[in-house]
């Protein structure tokens, strides 16, 4: 990969919500005054507020509208993907910067996160993922390691 960093309004979007902490069923960002909160999917959801991204198959405009943060700390097995499915067009392809990730942790499709233009110490870009994490303590981005690509179920297109 050549050197794009902040090149997708998706990625630029999800930069600014790194150091969020975590917060089951948050769904805001961190301020200059205040840490805000938020969970995987309320980083999703929070992304695509900020940015008016539309959901494709939904009566509602904004994925923001669809957004009910009552869920359980676990997800059932299929309940995000098909949340994913509903809102979002399936990628079969490689992810790519600005594209959503699920990944299984806990035998559970239960946590996404956006990929982003990770920069590596050689001054190039990688694949990396931004991703709200409860071990992190909060939105961090990394490269998109093996243990990560081992756990991907799945690549959604906003």
């Amino acid at each position: 990969m050549s050197k794009t960093w902040d090149s997708n309004p998706v990625v630029r979007e999800a930069r600014t919500w790194i150091g969020t902490r975590f917060l089951h069923q948050g769904r805001s960002k961190k301020t200059s005054d205040q840490p805000g909160g938020c969970d995987c999917l309320g980083l999703v959801i929070g992304v695509c507020k900020s940015l008016g991204i539309q959901s494709l198959y939904a009566p509602h405009p904004f994925l923001c509208e669809l957004d009910n943060p009552n869920y359980g700390f676990i997800h059932s097995q299929d309940q995000l993907s098909q949340v994913l499915d509903l809102h979002l067009l399936k990628h079969d392809g490689k992810p790519y910067p600005g594209a959503i990730g699920l990944f299984a942790m806990a035998n559970y499709n239960q946590h996404v996160g956006i990929f982003s233009d990770y920069p590596s110490p050689e001054n190039v870009s990688e694949l990396g993922l931004i991703h709200c994490h409860i071990r992190a303590g909060g939105v961090v981005e990394h490269r998109y390691d093996e243990s990560w690509q081992s756990r991907c179920k799945g690549v959604y297109r906003l």
